[in-house]
């Protein structure tokens, strides 16, 4: 039996796994409320909202480590799209997750500083194994909301692999974004994907980290947000459950 945890950052994407956490039972972790719940194939599902962050991040991937004994994270969420082929609604399954705000030091320096050169680089997931659930969930996906799909080129979101960077700092400028999609090559950016990916490389955990893009990571980020979370949200709680269902079925990843 897979016994998955669920990770996203704030509270209207917990809303969003509000039908997988029916009947869940509730532990209290030093203030974290974790959601345990048995799904329909009989494996677990445990889930947390761990704060927006990276610190809260990785607290929350050792807790459903240390407290559920969980063997796969899934983190989810939304994000800003750095490359400007994505539209808003479409989907990354993160191949690469980077930090884009950690100093790296001279790789000649001494041992001591082994640990922020693990903090920079960059962690890569299974090609193979993300592709075959972009196969499964890409036909399943629904059509973006008549709001939306009336201010987008394509009217279905495009799920794709790509590279997400992760910085503590909101990414509101279009200097930022252009300077991160130039270093970086990167597709998106959040603030907690590379967090978790450590904290589940330290711990031995297989995870996913699977963004939807809320907006265009500038100076109308907020407004974008505002404007596409009352159709975002509700589609995302539309995915979540097929996302979830892949996961713990087929037990690839």
């Amino acid at each position: 039996m897979r016994r998955t945890g669920l990770i996203c950052a704030m509270a209207e994407e917990f809303d969003c796994s509000i039908e997988l956490r029916r009947n869940a039972v509730v532990t209290d972790c030093f203030g974290w409320k974790i959601h345990t719940s048995t799904l329909p194939n009989g494996s677990q599902l445990s889930s947390v909202m761990s704060g927006i962050g990276k610190v809260n991040a990785s607290l929350a991937v050792s807790i459903l480590k240390q407290k559920m004994d969980v063997d796969f994270i899934l983190t989810y969420g939304i994000a800003g799209i750095l490359n400007k082929e994505l539209q808003i609604f479409d989907q990354i399954i993160g191949n690469e997750v980077n930090y884009h705000d950690c100093w790296r030091p001279n790789a000649e320096l001494d041992s001591q500083y082994t640990r922020l050169f693990s903090m920079a680089e960059t962690f890569k997931f299974d090609s193979v194994q993300n592709q075959r659930l972009i196969e499964y969930l890409q036909p399943l996906l629904p059509e973006l909301p008549e709001p939306i799909a009336m201010r987008a080129v394509r009217n279905k979101p495009v799920l794709r692999t790509g590279k997400i960077v992760t910085g503590d700092i909101p990414c509101n400028q279009e200097e930022t974004a252009s300077r991160l999609r130039s270093v970086y090559r990167a597709d998106c950016v959040d603030m907690e994907g590379a967090a978790v990916a450590q904290a589940c490389y330290m711990l031995n955990i297989p995870c996913l980290t699977y963004r939807f893009m809320s907006d265009y990571a500038n100076e109308h980020s907020n407004l974008h947000i505002m404007r596409n979370g009352p159709y975002l949200y509700p589609y995302i709680s539309k995915v979540l459950p097929l996302l979830i269902n892949y996961v713990t079925d087929f037990g690839e990843i």
